[in-house]
């Protein structure tokens, strides 16, 4: 019988218990909230997505892999909800203003755009201005300098994010 095969002690599970544990905590990053006007950013840790498997395996060998589960599918649950709703702007909460096959023909649109690249047209706008601002910002400068290559260059790459 190879070693692998063997059922793992109480004491070499409690050990892989706190490595795991240990592992997550030793992964866990700082980050800031956007505040809203006239608050204070919040600081907190969170487990990275390169870290996040590890949580499964500590509810694993906690035998606790369904709650885990559970709250993966819960996450789904919800997001799968909002792909079937509507949100009045004036409101907070959303409304169910769907038919049946409205929302079979939402949730199946849902399902075929996940884990693909999606931006919303304001977030593509956003981004092209901030880009837009290092332009400008370096267009500037090679004017200053008369750099005429540099300013072709920089041209031809605002008109690029702008098309």
């Amino acid at each position: 019988m190879k070693t692998e095969d063997k059922p793992k002690t109480a004491a070499q599970i409690d050990a892989e218990i706190k490595d795991t544990v240990n592992s997550i905590c030793n992964a866990a990053e700082l980050v800031k909230t956007t505040p809203k006007a006239g608050a204070s950013a919040i600081e907190y840790l969170i487990i990275p997505s390169d870290a996040i498997e590890l949580v499964g395996t500590l509810a694993t060998l906690r035998g606790k892999a369904d709650d885990y589960t559970g709250r993966i599918v819960k996450a789904y649950a919800t997001l799968a909800k909002t792909a079937q709703t509507t949100q009045d702007k004036s409101e907070t909460s959303r409304k169910d203003t769907l038919d049946k096959d409205a929302k079979r023909k939402a949730f199946n649109a849902w399902v075929a755009k996940l884990f693909t690249v999606q931006e919303s047209e304001a977030s593509q706008n956003k981004k092209t201005m901030a880009s837009m601002k290092e332009l400008v910002a370096a267009l500037k400068l090679a004017q200053k300098n008369n750099d005429t290559a540099k300013v072709a260059e920089i041209t031809a790459a605002m008109a690029e994010a702008m098309a």
